[in-house]
């Protein structure tokens, strides 16, 4: 009889830890969207306009005498179009605009200095 009482109470602790295992993993699916919808409220929309400040960030990194150059700085586009970039071979010159890619760019914004 013992063995019948102790397999029973085994039995009942194994359902009891399955249903906290299935409801960990509704609560973290729970988690997971509202995070996603969270991140995604955050992204600005990806639309600019002639004029408007944006940063370009490059697909590759450079390393150049051993420091890491990843430094996207403003520029203002000429026009936005999804698949056009400015020339490969020309750099564009200071106060000078291009073509920009949406995919590659963001909205400028400016940052209060904390000193």
């Amino acid at each position: 009889m013992a063995y019948d009482q102790v397999g029973e109470e085994r039995k009942l602790q194994l359902q009891e830890l399955e249903e906290l295992h299935l409801e960990a993993y509704e609560n973290s699916c729970i988690y997971k969207q509202r995070v996603k919808q969270f991140h995604d409220h955050q992204i600005l929309r990806k639309e600019f306009h002639v004029c408007q400040k944006v940063l370009l960030f490059k697909s590759r990194l450079r390393l150049i005498a051993d420091k890491l150059r990843s430094k996207p700085k403003p520029s203002r586009p000429k026009s936005s179009r999804p698949k056009s970039s400015r020339p490969k071979s020309s750099r564009p010159k200071p106060g000078t605009s291009w073509p920009i890619q949406r995919s590659r760019s963001s909205r400028h914004q400016r940052q209060k200095s904390c000193i």
